[in-house]
């Protein structure tokens, strides 16, 4: 199990988000382009793959037809992974008024270049890139027109992404191509509730938003911690959004989000228990990430930065009750997460018991015997003070 402390964690989200505000600029949802806007007309420049003819270059969109449009690159990893999805798609829809168009910003030559390399093999044979895309529209527009129009007016950070244009040249969906099969088919099917996906979709951009918004508010040049009135602000953020969140999911996300804000700034709280035990019941059917999270408390409390004993005993808690459904290959992490959190919290014995079962248990690591020796040496000294 990988451990990363809450502080870590909280590090990499800040960097990340404050790369994305230098690229994309803070996100602002009355001029974000979301669900149920009506889709931008496409002004691509290079249209290199057509489905063998079958499919038109495309302007505006034609009422009763479905569209993907699909951002890629050929540097992109997971864009060209979902290249032999995107063409299966494609051949599966071919007769049902749905056409597939992929648009890079990359120069017409070096897509053409990518193009010729080898994308697998079938009947033995090789296939090239060339040879997989042809069956949908795969197209360049070095201008980035189409980009501007559309992951970037939407504030969408990475690629591949994709938009489906429903049958009215409204925008459906939004999201990873290889999710894209559930809500294609009940777009077409006329199945889809586009009210109830937006919904769920403006609250997580929402949500991002917020989270970039905090990055900015609570960033200091000097390193140092951020003043009591930004600290107040944040909070007051925070809660205002989750008071008006509907989505089950986004509430616990905000809710971690808050935890994660006062385990930072407010750990003495003792509301922060509280919070700690609904936040140990969201992660309560996820048991490897809520003992990386248990382990982030050990961490910031052996730091000194986390002065509240209640709350490090309830992530004792936490983890033991998750416990039996830890995976055997890692019983032993789970284990000497517990115990260091029981030696935090002052149970030399417990502490000790915990260890010893770790040491016995997949997963152990010569660090485990280390700690048990530690734990010893303490309880030597305790014994010798009474």
């Amino acid at each position: 199990m990988k451990r990363l402390s809450i502080l870590r964690r909280a590090v990499v989200l800040t960097l990340l988000v404050l790369f994305c505000l230098w690229l994309y600029g803070p996100v602002h949802a009355e001029n974000r382009l979301s669900i149920g806007a009506k889709a931008p007309a496409l002004n691509i420049s290079d249209w290199i793959q057509q489905g063998v003819g079958k499919y038109p270059k495309v302007t505006n969109f034609e009422s009763g037809n479905v569209y993907v449009v699909e951002f890629w690159a050929t540097w992109c990893g997971p864009c060209i992974k979902s290249m032999p999805h995107l063409a299966k798609l494609q051949q599966d829809y071919a007769d049902r008024k749905v056409q597939i168009i992929s648009v890079s910003d990359e120069p017409v030559d070096e897509v053409r270049e990518f193009l010729k390399r080898q994308a697998g093999s079938k009947d033995g044979e090789a296939v090239t890139f060339d040879e997989l895309t042809k069956v949908y529209s795969l197209t360049t527009d070095p201008d980035e027109s189409t980009k501007l129009a559309y992951p970037v007016a939407a504030k969408l950070s990475g690629i591949p992404c994709a938009f489906i244009v429903g049958k009215d040249g409204k925008i459906e969906w939004i999201g990873h191509p290889m999710e894209i099969d559930k809500p294609l088919e009940q777009v077409v099917e006329d199945r889809w509730d586009r009210d109830a996906f937006a919904s769920q979709y403006n609250e997580e951009q929402d949500l991002q938003s917020l989270k970039e918004t905090l990055a900015q508010l609570l960033q200091d040049p000097t390193n140092g911690d951020p003043s009591p009135a930004k600290i107040e602000s944040a909070f007051e953020m925070v809660d205002g959004f989750l008071g008006k969140i509907k989505s089950p999911s986004i509430i616990k996300q905000t809710r971690f989000l808050k935890f994660d804000l006062m385990i930072q700034f407010r750990s003495e709280d003792p509301a922060v228990v509280t919070l700690a035990q609904d936040v140990f019941k969201d992660f309560s059917a996820r048991p490897i990430e809520l003992a990386s999270l248990t382990w982030g408390i050990y961490e910031f409390s052996n730091a000194g930065h986390i002065k509240n004993p209640k709350l490090v005993l309830e992530a004792i808690k936490a983890t033991e009750a998750v416990l039996p459904q830890v995976p055997a290959d890692q019983k032993g992490t789970v284990l000497d997460t517990i115990a260091h959190l029981q030696f935090q919290a002052g149970d030399l014995e417990a502490a000790l018991k915990s260890a010893r079962e770790a040491v016995k248990a997949p997963g152990a690591t010569p660090d485990f015997e280390v700690f048990i020796g530690q734990i010893e040496t303490e309880l030597k000294k305790k014994q010798k003070t009474k």
